[in-house]
């Protein structure tokens, strides 16, 4: 049964247009130990109910954090009060119905086993790792179960990190849109090659010999960086504009603009192609789409990030974000429109949803004396 706490959490994650499977996975917790914790099944202690609060954008110490830590007290008191009362249900059941059968010596020996089951449940930490609750279950006799393995932390980016890709990609969109129409990557990189004195965007009918299986790919060279892409691919993507072919154009873009010194150091002169830049410019189905864009990487992040903003501007991302109304629907709805990757484009919102991310946002805009900005109105 849902708790308190649990239905908090539901709310706030429903606001946040979040699954359960995202929040676990922001929460770098299994899906059943989130169900666990809000369905009264396990301990909530103060550290547990920071990181939630940390996850769904609630500053410390505010009233929706204290909500969540009231909440979380109550499910505790109601665990260890019903807690107290379980044992092992197999020795009670058979009391219960064969207890008129058996001697009182049988029967109290059995009542001896629950009482020290209870006990031994008892006497567990209440945050103990896994592995110890397995050893003391091992010890009672019980097999223990597989050890789980430790999850990969996802990257995330610093509130000031954000808000300069926010601005960054701004300023990159103002010296060729000056409106909100999509971004043409193709159109976008060949001007920017022009422009630019360190970047080259060569169209190859057969890619580079370093990277033959791959249709777009960036690598350093003594002049800068080239971006390569194969000719098929960038007809695919002048054909179709709003198709996430553009997004890897604008993602190897990105790494130009953002990790110079990555390229720079990479043992092999390149960049890994992105996980989308299959050959012959086929664009992968909706079900590889969640594998392709859950990134481990940090600079893999931080090129997504702003290969989105170029490709959605980020003013329509923050309205979506402080209007809160049909968060994911709206989110998508603009991805669709605009040609970025959903996934992408709802991870930017629930940023732009963050107090601390819109403040450093808002300094960057005084700083640059933008003050008749439209996000300013937002706020």
């Amino acid at each position: 049964m849902l708790s308190k706490f649990g239905k908090l959490a539901r709310d706030h994650r429903d606001q946040l247009g979040l699954t359960v499977d995202e929040f676990a996975r922001l929460m770098r917790m299994g899906v059943e130990d989130i169900e666990a914790c809000e369905n009264q099944r396990a301990l909530c202690d103060e550290d547990l109910v920071s990181q939630y609060s940390q996850v769904l954008g609630i500053s410390k110490g505010s009233q929706p954090h204290l909500n969540l830590s009231d909440a979380a007290n109550e499910a505790n008191q109601r665990y260890t009060y019903h807690r107290k009362f379980l044992g092992d249900d197999r020795l009670m059941a058979l009391l219960a119905r064969h207890g008129d059968a058996l001697s009182d010596a049988a029967k109290a020996k059995i009542n001896r086993i629950v009482a020290d089951d209870i006990a031994r449940l008892a006497s567990i930490p209440k945050y103990q790792p896994k592995d110890a609750v397995a050893n003391v279950d091992d010890a009672a006799g019980k097999i223990a179960p597989e050890p789980l393995q430790p999850r990969a932390p996802l990257p995330s980016l610093s509130p000031a990190r954000f808000a300069s890709l926010v601005l960054l990609s701004e300023d990159i969109r103002q010296l060729y849109i000056q409106n909100e129409e999509p971004l043409s990557a193709v159109a976008f990189l060949k001007a920017e090659a022009e422009r630019s004195e360190d970047l080259t965007f060569e169209v190859c009918a057969n890619m580079p010999l370093f990277a033959p299986d791959s249709d777009v790919v960036i690598a350093g060279g003594s002049r800068g960086h080239t971006i390569f892409a194969q000719e098929s691919f960038v007809a695919g993507c002048v054909a179709t504009p709003r198709s996430l072919g553009n997004h890897v154009l604008l993602h190897e873009y990105a790494h130009h603009r953002l990790h110079a010194e990555d390229i720079r150091n990479a043992e092999a002169g390149y960049l890994p192609p992105h996980r989308l830049a299959h050959p012959g410019g086929a664009i992968p189905q909706d079900t590889e789409l969640d594998a392709a864009f859950a990134l481990t990487s940090l600079t893999e992040l931080e090129a997504d990030f702003l290969a989105t903003l170029l490709t959605i501007p980020w003013i329509k991302l923050a309205e979506v974000a402080i209007e809160g109304y049909k968060l994911r629907f709206m989110t998508r709805k603009l991805a669709r429109d605009f040609g970025a990757p959903e996934q992408v484009a709802e991870r930017l919102v629930r940023y732009l949803r963050i107090d601390v991310a819109r403040d450093r946002i808002r300094e960057g805009l005084y700083r640059q004396n933008r003050i008749d900005h439209p996000f300013l109105l937002l706020l």
